[in-house]
């Protein structure tokens, strides 16, 4: 299916800024259903554009918040730089990856106007609250349902950062018909049961970072008898849909989970 696509922006309310927005349209459907797809780490790089249009390929209308945009600093950020972060942490040894003067180490060998800058980013990163972008994500999702190119029904999904955000977002109360993790990290477990929309947990076996906290999720969610599918991608491991990060990406894996994902949307979301 064709597919067009544009950057816009959704107005701020009396205390929001404005939000930047990448959409995707698909040709020729009148009000398709819509869907929020919140990015990785990196913010809408690439990929994330790829992406969106290939889920209006498929017939929805598919917009992918900036949530970097929200802030002033975050408005600086660009995706090369936080990918240059994941880079510099992976020179740091694994039994010290959670030791935040590893990190800085390494960056003390850049020229430091770079190295500056990046521990800038870095503070900036870690002191986002998912909590309150929450309710950006529900800004998308209202926009989406407010305009009246847009179905009825709307879904939620996203990827590593994304994708905990996309748990964080139903947990905060954020309404939606259907929602996508894909190997995100667990939102408040106690919180659960506000989950008010089936959920498509998605996993790769050989994630190190997401795999151990699935156990506690599942239980939760079955102890909550919330509506859920679970797929765990045995030769995979985390952010394996994306096929611009090649040590990351698995082709099978990525080939199994788009007609899952499709199908997925599609009987949740029909008219």
């Amino acid at each position: 299916m064709e597919t067009t696509d544009r950057w816009t922006s959704i107005p701020g309310a009396t205390t929001d800024v404005e939000m930047r927005v990448f959409i995707a349209t698909p040709s020729g459907r009148e009000r398709p259903p819509g869907l929020v797809l919140i990015h990785e780490a990196f913010g809408i790089d690439q990929w994330v554009q790829d992406i969106t249009r290939r889920f209006a390929s498929e017939g929805f209308i598919t917009a992918a918040p900036d949530l970097f945009s929200v802030d002033p600093f975050g408005r600086t950020v660009k995706p090369e730089e936080v990918m240059e972060l994941f880079a510099l942490r992976g020179r740091v040894p694994p039994e010290r990856r959670r030791d935040p003067g590893a990190l800085n180490e390494v960056l003390s060998t850049l020229p430091a106007e770079r190295a500056d800058r990046l521990r800038q980013v870095m503070q900036w990163s870690g002191n986002r609250d998912m909590g309150a972008l929450a309710a950006h994500v529900d800004r998308a999702v209202q926009w989406l349902r407010s305009n009246d190119w847009c179905g009825d029904k709307v879904g939620l999904l996203g990827f590593c950062f994304g994708g905990g955000m996309t748990l964080r977002s139903l947990v905060e109360g954020v309404a939606v018909d259907a929602a996508a993790p894909f190997y995100g990290s667990n939102p408040p477990l106690d919180r659960i049961s506000a989950v008010s929309c089936p959920l498509l947990l998605m996993y790769g076996r050989n994630d190190p970072f997401i795999m151990p906290q699935v156990p506690d999720l599942v239980r939760a969610v079955q102890d909550a008898d919330l509506q859920y599918g679970l797929h765990v991608f045995e030769q995979a491991g985390h952010a394996f849909l994306n096929d611009q990060r090649p040590d990351m990406y698995s082709e099978s894996a990525s080939a199994e989970a788009w007609p899952i994902t499709i199908n997925f949307f599609q009987r949740h979301l029909a008219a």
